[in-house]
């Protein structure tokens, strides 16, 4: 029965079981259904996690039947939990996304900078970038999706306080057997140091051009009056 399945379901996942049969009008197809969760084995108590797609049969607004599949993903979710905990010991903004770049995953080191946690939203990374350097990141985006060649870009990041610090992007494609990108991993790496230095040697070498160009103009003046000394007295 439905009571003797939902006894074997772990406490913490029960909410997430029962809202499916009792808000299943709230999502766009309400017979459909997707969901993971835990189950505690009767015999051995052991936990498993398990993952269950299938369809609600309803007589009215009552649902009377569920038919679907269950499958074991236990030691999918404990790879999964190994690749968080390598990607939260990165010093590195670490992300993945999908192929049309919506946020699927960003490690801690992003939500400690930034302040906010991977929400999923469409693109939300975007409303992190300075205005002025959006566009150019939009448009080496578009060249990397386009062509799904590695995608590689400098542009300044909103931190959680305000301030703004240089990134260094680098996303790398992930392709399905038929060679479509189904996903891109990629890191940000905090180059705000070298990127000032650099713009601080920029304009300090500009300043001695500019030195340099009026010493020229000097030494051509005076190399002029010298050839005519009489020209001041007169």
């Amino acid at each position: 029965t439905y009571a003797a399945f939902l006894a074997g379901v772990h406490p913490d996942d029960r909410p997430a079981i029962a809202a499916i049969l009792g808000a299943g009008a709230s999502r766009d197809d309400r017979t459909r259904y997707e969901v993971e969760f835990r189950y505690v084995g009767h015999d051995t108590g052991d936990v498993r996690w398990l993952r269950a797609y299938g369809r609600i049969a309803y007589d009215g607004e009552a649902p009377v039947r569920v038919i679907g599949t269950v499958q074991d993903v236990t030691e999918h979710r404990a790879a999964a939990d190994r690749l968080r905990a390598f990607a939260d010991s990165m010093p590195q903004l670490a992300w993945v996304a999908a192929a049309d770049g919506r946020n699927e995953f960003t490690n801690r080191r992003w939500t400690e900078y930034t302040g906010m946690p991977n929400t999923g939203a469409e693109r939300s990374w975007l409303g992190h970038v300075h205005p002025d350097d959006l566009g150019r990141v939009l448009a080496e985006w578009r060249v990397a999706s386009a062509s799904g060649r590695p995608y590689e870009v400098e542009y300044r990041m909103r931190r959680h306080d305000g301030a703004w610090r240089w990134f260094l992007a680098r996303g790398i494609p992930q392709r399905d057997a038929r060679g479509a990108v189904t996903h891109w991993f990629g890191t940000c790496t905090d180059v705000d140091e070298a990127k000032r230095l650099e713009q601080a040697l920029r304009a300090n070498e500009q300043s001695l051009r500019e030195a340099d160009r009026r010493k020229d103009e000097f030494l051509a003046t005076l190399a002029h009056e010298l050839r005519n000394p009489l020209a001041p007295i007169r």
